[in-house]
């Protein structure tokens, strides 16, 4: 069983004062309703690329001259290093600038992954958590105190998640050259510091 999913889906039911289950097959009424909102906030939090799911690949193609695709990619970007612009076209990639999914060399990018609850961090996790129970409130009209409360809570989530991919990316944070690259954006409606011209601002 996904004990991470059940946790997040209970601490949603929890927020929206609703019964807790011990199973995903107890067959709460709201099951559908969070377990929706989790899936789709755990895809946008991913897509970003953060370190422990953006990895740089080589791909090859095959004796038809197509590279296939992972499924579980949600964005694909060029490394500094190579020339185009490519997406995910029906699981093979295509170069958006030759208009062709045909290629006679390997492809070096960066790759985004989706992975399932049980394969995300804790950090990322307990962020995930906290940006679903806001979302859930805001659909059940829940506010005041109790949402701010978990507002407050998503911001602080997302500032460790933001640090620890900062640290795993070897950044100088005492840098006075970085500083002046930080900047401030609002994540969920909580303000997070991100970086300038950078996929943190995005």
């Amino acid at each position: 069983m996904n004990t991470k999913l059940l946790d997040i889906l209970n601490a949603c039911f929890d927020a929206l004062g609703e019964d807790q289950i011990s199973s995903l097959d107890d067959g709460h009424p709201e099951y559908a309703n969070v377990n929706n909102i989790i899936s789709r906030e755990r895809k946008r939090l991913l897509g970003k690329g953060w370190y422990f799911n953006k990895q740089k690949r080589t791909f090859f193609p095959n004796v038809q001259g197509k590279i296939l695709l992972p499924d579980n990619i949600l964005d694909i970007e060029p490394v500094r290093e190579t020339v185009g612009i490519y997406s995910d076209l029906g699981g093979t990639l295509y170069n958006n600038e030759d208009d062709t999914n045909i290629f006679e060399e390997q492809v070096e990018l960066y790759v985004v992954l989706d992975y399932p609850e049980l394969n995300i961090p804790f950090l990322a996790l307990d962020y995930l958590s906290s940006i679903c129970q806001v979302e859930a409130m805001r659909r059940a009209d829940i506010t005041g105190m109790p949402l701010e409360s978990k507002l407050r809570a998503m911001e602080f989530a997302g500032r460790k998640l933001l640090e620890q991919d900062l640290r795993s990316k070897d950044l100088n944070m005492n840098n006075t050259a970085m500083r002046r690259q930080l900047g401030t954006r609002t994540v969920h409606g909580a303000p997070i510091h991100r970086y300038k011209n950078s996929k943190y601002r995005g």
